[in-house]
This record gives structure tokens, sequence and C-alpha cells, in this order.
């Protein structure tokens, strides 16, 4: 009997001490990773605090509240968070086996999210739905992602987003409201040393068109390269795509019909953009693009045929706005590089570098502002124009040459030929040429180029030298036409308008 009670003494005394060491245990685990959090955190500059752990089960604790703040205003606060740790493996928020929680609300710039979902930090798995709450301050609103990444391997982090009704309210993308169209995107990411990469494409949908996408981003030498690849789809894909739902393919283009896709990549040195390189080219099948809406603007009283025009004056306006206008199919990718480029040193978009035949699309059946909806639907315009088969390039310069504005109330070359210098496109000389052809980027300021006693300016000038060297080296123009002295305007109807 003494023997049996020593031996349940014994026993008992050491449930106790096992307990004890259980419980210490669990408490010093439970310290380390919030320790270790906390410190992670901090490192980049965001304040981890939380009321005091309660625990739940074994290795189970629950926080009623916790909150991060830090740069940009953001300010994270959980509610009811409850955390599964795993007590011998692992250290800080690897040692987490799940993550999971009542309400969490993120704020930053001037952005609030709500975010339900769960995390699996030791299993690289994360269910996330993330919905914008109502804003009245911010261009952004209405998002509503869905994000899933499930399990790491060899291969990569699975990854599944989507995004309905995004809103976007800003001047920027368009002097409207817009309704994004839906995305949804799913595919491997992998991270390796200092790349964030995708291991194959990674199929992406955009309204009703799909695409593979490719992303490479170093953050060793601060660049990124991408790539996109649209098979040729049906034209109603590509208008599915367009912000807002637009349909003006066939309110511009009536019965167009066939297929377009597009291969992209870029190649983009953050800290050295001069080195950018971008490479687009566009295919289709059976397409069709009916341009008699166009096509009818000939039939116009008093139109002038580019042949009309004497060819060393059509050589210049050409070569003034769009020197390879003759060689490609509605777009010039040194200009949009260019233009590319000054947008990304001024960090917004400055520059559009606009073809001819995009002018004429923005001219004829857009507005002239400056917004990124208005640019979609510009380029997918005049790539249905030029690759659509219903107007040749002398019908596109023809209705071009016939329709801009030269002036404040001047449109045609018609009535520019008569507004300045009283004669006939047809008659007019060399420099007067030059001169109608230099005002086309800002035709309302005409007066820059001269001087108050008609001579030219020093930006008239170098611009007169400059094409007359073109135009000679062209075989435009002989000679004795590069050695002419600048001449001096005399155009009464500047005085007389007051223009």
């Amino acid at each position: 009997m003494r023997r049996l009670r020593n031996t349940a003494l014994m026993s008992m005394t050491i449930l106790v001490i096992g307990f004890g060491a259980f419980y210490l245990l669990r408490a010093e685990k439970a310290r380390n990773v919030l320790a270790a959090t906390t410190r992670k955190l901090a490192k980049h500059g965001i304040h981890f605090h939380h009321s005091p752990v309660a625990w739940e089960g074994l290795f189970s604790l629950r926080m009623e509240e916790v909150g991060l703040s830090g740069p940009d205003g953001l300010q994270v606060r959980i509610k009811g968070m409850q955390a599964a740790i795993r007590p011998f493996r692992g250290s800080g928020f690897q040692a987490i086996r799940a993550l999971d929680w009542d309400s969490m609300s993120v704020q930053a710039k001037g952005l609030a999210f709500d975010v339900r979902g769960a995390l699996r930090p030791a299993e690289w798995a994360a269910m996330l739905h993330i919905r914008q709450l109502p804003s009245n301050n911010h261009a952004l609103s209405g998002l509503d992602a869905r994000l899933l990444a499930r399990g790491r391997n060899s291969l990569g982090i699975p990854l599944a987003m989507a995004l309905e009704a995004v809103r976007i309210d800003h001047p920027a993308f368009d002097s409207l409201p817009t309704t994004l169209p839906s995305m949804a995107m799913q595919g491997l990411l992998h991270a390796e040393a200092a790349h964030l990469r995708t291991q194959a494409p990674v199929p992406a949908r955009l309204g009703h068109l799909h695409a593979n996408l490719g992303l490479d981003l170093d953050l060793s030498e601060m660049a990124i390269h991408g790539k996109a690849e649209i098979h040729p789809q049906p034209l109603e894909n590509w208008e599915s795509a367009m912000p807002g739902g637009s349909a003006e393919v066939q309110a511009h283009f009536p019965g167009a019909s066939g297929n377009l896709g597009m291969h992209a990549a870029i190649d983009l040195p953050l800290r050295h953009p001069d080195g950018l390189e971008l490479r687009v080219q566009l295919e289709d099948s059976g397409l069709h693009v009916p341009c008699q809406q166009l096509k009818a603007l000939s039939k116009l009283p008093g139109w002038v045929h580019p042949n009309a025009l004497p060819p060393a004056i059509l050589e210049a306006i050409v070569l003034s706005e769009d020197a390879g206008f003759r060689q490609h199919k509605g777009f010039d990718l040194e200009i949009m590089k260019a233009a590319l480029l000054e947008n990304i040193r001024n960090g917004r978009f400055v520059r559009g570098g606009g073809t001819i035949s995009m002018q004429l699309v923005r001219n004829q059946f857009l507005h002239q502002g400056k917004q990124l909806r208005r640019k979609a639907s510009e380029v997918l315009l005049t790539a249905l124009l030029e690759r659509g088969g219903g107007i040749s390039k002398d019908e596109i310069l023809g209705i071009y040459l016939n329709t801009i504005e030269w002036g404040p109330g001047i449109h045609g070359i018609r009535e520019a030929a008569q507004f300045y210098f009283r004669t006939t496109p047809q008659r007019l000389s060399l420099d007067q040429g030059l001169f109608l052809a230099a005002i086309i980027p800002n035709p309302r300021q005409y007066r820059h180029l001269l001087q108050p006693d008609g001579s030219l300016g020093e930006f008239g000038s170098a611009y007169f030298e400059t094409m007359r060297w073109m135009l000679y080296e062209a075989g435009h123009i002989p000679e004795a036409e590069l050695d002419a002295a600048l001449p001096i305007f005399r155009i009464p109807a500047i005085a007389r308008r007051g223009a």
C-alpha cells in the first residue's frame, strides 16, 4: 500500500511538473513568436501592438485586438484574431500554423479595405477576399479582389486573383467615373534571390479578352521585364476589355469583323530608364473594317487631294508630323518609346506618341484630352483603321490634311492657305508650306514662330533650316532652295483677326 501511495504521489508530481513545463513552454513560444513578428515589422517602419493573449486550446491563442501602423498612413485594425502555433518548429511568422480573424480593416493612402479570409503561413497558403470600403475622396473605388495562394513547392507559389466592378474617378483616367472590366488571373509566382518572376505564362482575362502574361522583377537591378501574348481574338473581345465597356468599334466602323492579336514585351531599368526597350507586334486574321464614314468625307466640297499639293510641301508635312507614316501600320515604336520615357520622367501622362493615323482617329472619333481611357480607344481604333483593309494610306493622309485644325476656327489645308496667304493649296510656295507644317502641333499659337516684324524667331528659324536640309537630302528641293534666305512673312490675317 505504501509503495502504491508513493507511486501515485510521484506520478502526480511528474504530471504537475510536466504541465507546468508545458505551460511555460507554450507561453515562451507565444512570446517568441510575437517578439519576432514585432522586430521584423519594425525594420519596415511598422509598429505592432496587441491586447493580452488568451489561450483557447493547447496551442491556440486569441487576441481581441491587434493593430499595425506605419508609413503612408497605414492603419490595420484586427478584431478577434486567433492563431494556432507550432510549439517545436519555426520561429516568428513561420511558427504560426493558422491565422484567422473576425474582422480586419486596412487603411493606406486614403483607401480603406475590409479583408476577410485566413492565412496559413507555415504552409505558404492564403485565402483572402479584399473589398474596398466606400470613399468619397479617392479616385479608386469598388475594388473587390479574391486572392488564393496555396502551398510553396519547387515550381513556385500558385496564385489566383479576380477583380470585379473596380471604379476609377480621376481626371487622368477619364473625365467621367469609369468602371473597369472584370479581371482575373492565375499562375505560379516564384521568388528566387533578388527576382520575383512567373515561371510560365500566366493566363489572364480582361473582360472577355484572354492573354498570357510574363513578369520578372529584378530587385537587385531595379528592373522590370514584362511580356504579354494575346492570340488573335474576335473584335467583340477587344471591345469588352475597354474601360467602361466601350462599343466604339461598331460605332465608328459599322460591320467590322475578324480577329486581332498582339505580342508585346518591355524591359525597363528603373534606375536608368533611357535603357527602355519596347517591342510590339500585331497580328490579325480575317480582319475586315469598313471605313465608309471616313471615306465619305472626301465627297465634301473643297476637298484637296494630297497629290494636288506641291510634292515638297506634302513631304514636309509628313516628315514633320510622322516621318514613318508610309512604312508603319499606325504605330511608330520609336515615337512610342520616347513618349513613354517622357511620361515616366514626369510621373504622369504628358505625351501620347501619336502618328498621323492616331491623330486622325482622335480628331474624328474621340475627344482631345490626354486621359488614359481615351488613349486605349485610340490605340484599338488605329490598329483597325490601318490593318482592316478598308482605307489606303493616301486616303488617310487626305482626310488628315483636309480636317485638322490649322488655327482658330481654321480646318483643312484649303482654309489654311486662304487664311494665311490668300492663295490655294496648289500654289503654296515652299516657305509658305513649311510655315503651315510648323504650326500643326500648336495651331492656336501660330504667332510664336514669328517676330513682330514678321521674321522667324529662334524656334522658327531652326525649324525651317532643319526641314530644308531634310527635303534637300531626300531630293525634294534643289540646292538653291537650301541656301535661300529665311523668309519674312506678311500675314494680314493676324492683325485683322487679332488671333
